[in-house]
């Protein structure tokens, strides 16, 4: 449990620093979506499932490194929807 919260933690983190700042207006996005399904092309991404794509399966965060290889956390539809919307 602790390694989850951790992770979910990093997660948070690194998202932050992509944020668009406190100042940012209401109807922009605090956190970048995913562009696709996969997060690919984004170093750092959110795929909300319920409002993207088919509108259903799992929502995560999607952090890549230097490489082509991603690391997902799955989170909640409500927590994906809270970070983007």
């Amino acid at each position: 449990m602790k390694i989850a919260l951790a992770i979910t933690a990093l997660a948070v983190s690194a998202i932050g620093a992509t944020t668009t700042g406190t100042n940012a207006a209401p109807s922009t996005p605090a956190h970048d979506t995913c562009r696709f399904e996969d997060g690919s092309g984004q170093r750092v991404c959110i795929w909300d499932a319920g409002h993207q794509g088919n509108g259903f399966g799992d929502s995560f965060i999607a952090i890549r490194g230097g490489t082509d290889h991603a690391r997902y956390i799955y989170i909640s539809h409500r927590k994906a929807h809270r970070l983007t919307h």
